[in-house]
């Protein structure tokens, strides 16, 4: 779909009809609506023009070609993250730090869902039938329709549970390309650098872009469900600041960008 719009560098610039334009796009809208601008107008300007709207601009207008004087801005629904809880245990710290990240982000105005994994029946991944299970189908659909995803786990014998691996294995290529951070529970200090395998492994793998900004909290940080440490709880929201951010600036790369 392609739109005229006015190009001001403040957004009482924009015209009456652009408005009313833009306030139709529906949110998570399959294709981005596509609308002409001068190629000088700024970034800022676009961004102040759709976020009242709770839709998104991609970073920069990228130029028509043939057409110097004009430029293509893609627009698009809201931003979605998803918030991944690998922990099966009923009593888990870790699902209470991925509840505080999914409250976190709901505050900064992102759609936050949370996939609470111990709620499934994911079958262990055997390179076949499992694919087919449609628990397994429900994740890899919702984490490739995400543009981020924070992944809360517990760390046991240093490294993440398995059933987080697990997951991974069954969902795969949904991960392709997909920006996402970690958040960690563990018993102590000793394991911090347990992450760094699967982190290696997703951008190898599948290019994921890892937030280089993760959480790792110990059996202290969390009482009685609740995130009782203020150093985590303020980790907690700057991972959820860096996901927006990052998946926003991600999300809609120009057309000729593979």
């Amino acid at each position: 779909m392609k739109r005229q719009l006015a190009t001001g560098e403040d957004s009482s610039d924009y015209s009456r009809r652009d408005r009313r334009r833009l306030s139709k796009v529906r949110r998570q809208a399959d294709d981005p609506v596509k609308v002409f601008v001068r190629a000088s107008v700024s970034a800022t300007a676009c961004r102040r023009f759709v976020e009242p709207f709770r839709l998104r601009a991609n970073a920069l207008p990228y130029i028509v070609r043939g057409k110097p004087e004009r430029a293509v801005l893609l627009i698009t629904g809201s931003s979605m993250i998803i918030v991944i809880s690998t922990s099966l245990n009923l009593h888990s710290r870790s699902r209470v730090l991925a509840e505080t990240a999914r409250n976190e982000l709901q505050t900064l105005g992102a759609e936050a869902e949370l996939l609470d994994i111990s709620k499934l029946q994911l079958p262990f991944c055997n390179a076949g039938s499992c694919y087919a299970h449609p628990d397994v189908q429900h994740c890899a659909s919702r984490i490739k329709d995400a543009e981020a995803i924070l992944l809360a786990t517990p760390i046991y014998n240093y490294d993440v549970n398995a059933a987080a691996k697990n997951l991974i294995e069954l969902t795969g290529r949904s991960w392709q390309g997909k920006v996402v951070g970690f958040i960690a529970s563990a018993g102590g200090q000793g394991s911090y650098m347990s992450l760094v395998g699967l982190g290696n492994s997703l951008m190898l793998d599948f290019r994921s872009v890892i937030i280089p900004r993760f959480v790792f909290a110990t059996e202290k940080a969390v009482i009685d469900n609740q995130v009782v440490d203020p150093e985590i709880a303020g980790r907690i929201r700057q991972l959820a600041q860096q996901a927006v951010w990052m998946g926003r600036a991600l999300s809609s790369p120009p057309a000729d960008v593979n």
